[in-house]
């Protein structure tokens, strides 16, 4: 069916991060009908073309993954089995003659720090939130001479008489990218669909060791033809859960990470002065759990 050609097979290289082997071969359509059953070099089969029938190259194609296998064990003295995968990462085929083929097969090392699979990228802080309250306060003063000592606050930032406005500050959190690639076939699934139902949400089991409700996927984005891979874009956001917060003058604040904090402030009287207090607090969930590993994360 082939044979190996003398001189031209079995050359390698060899260097200190990869190994690549060439082997290559003729292979004779007469060969491979031996037996008298037509093979797949002898297809005329309209669906890859009738123009270009007989399309004998589709079935050398089909016969070369039938044929010749995806790895292979090779011997290097820079690791401490003596063995390593090289991988089938090309192969070449040419007709030098009416139904005789050279085949060259190329064998590697994979490059998987380099796969196109999966990317990431991040960037850790730098967004803003606006806060009405600090974290605690740190002193607080009265003007010298005064008879009456600050009133208490609460950490309330920017109080009026009648508001709290606040202030906008640096917030932690992690936004990162994943790039997913997905075969074409998904513009004829419901990928897409489901893509549109699930965006924005948070993850409903531990995702990238971020514990329920850290991790929120913000949206997706995707742009290629039907034949190739698709890189699907994830945009998501990193924020971790409050678990048993202290939040004076309430008690222990609990929530996930994505929901929002909302204080409501009245009017009291502290120090013989009219302020307003923290006297309610609110902690809203805005988004849905979703399964990420449902969409491929």
């Amino acid at each position: 069916m082939y044979i190996e050609l003398l001189k031209e097979s079995r050359g390698f290289e060899h260097t200190t991060d990869s190994i690549t082997q060439t082997f290559a071969y003729m292979i004779c359509e007469g060969d491979t009908d031996a037996d008298g059953v037509p093979d797949e070099f002898d297809q005329s089969d309209v669906t890859y073309g009738s123009f270009f029938s007989p399309n004998d190259d589709i079935g050398l194609v089909k016969f070369i993954g039938a044929t010749f296998p995806g790895a292979r064990l090779f011997w290097t003295p820079s690791r401490a089995s003596g063995n390593i995968i090289l991988v089938l990462t090309s192969f070449a085929a040419s007709e030098v003659q009416p139904h005789a083929w050279k085949l060259t097969l190329t064998y590697s090392i994979p490059q998987l720090q380099e796969s196109p699979y999966v990317k990431f990228n991040l960037q850790a802080g730098g967004g803003t939130t606006h806060v009405g309250r600090s974290l605690q306060v740190q002193s607080s003063n009265s003007r010298t001479a005064a008879l009456l000592s600050p009133p208490e606050t609460y950490g309330a930032i920017g109080l009026t008489a009648t508001s709290v406005e606040g202030i906008d500050i640096y917030s932690r959190g992690i936004k990162f990218g994943v790039t997913n690639y997905y075969q074409p076939d998904i513009w004829n699934t419901d990928i897409i669909g489901l893509l549109g139902s699930v965006c924005p949400g948070y993850n409903n089991a531990p995702y990238l060791g971020r514990a329920v409700g850290e991790v929120l996927l913000i949206d997706a984005q995707a742009e290629s033809d039907p034949y190739r891979l698709i890189p699907v874009v994830f945009n998501m956001e990193i924020k971790p859960n409050a678990n048993g917060i202290a939040d004076p003058p309430f008690g222990l604040l609990y929530a996930l990470g994505h929901d929002s904090i909302d204080y409501r402030y009245e009017e009291e009287i502290s120090n013989q002065l009219p302020v307003r207090v923290p006297m309610y607090r609110y902690v809203h969930r805005n988004y849905d759990p979703i399964s990420f590993p449902s969409i491929g994360l």
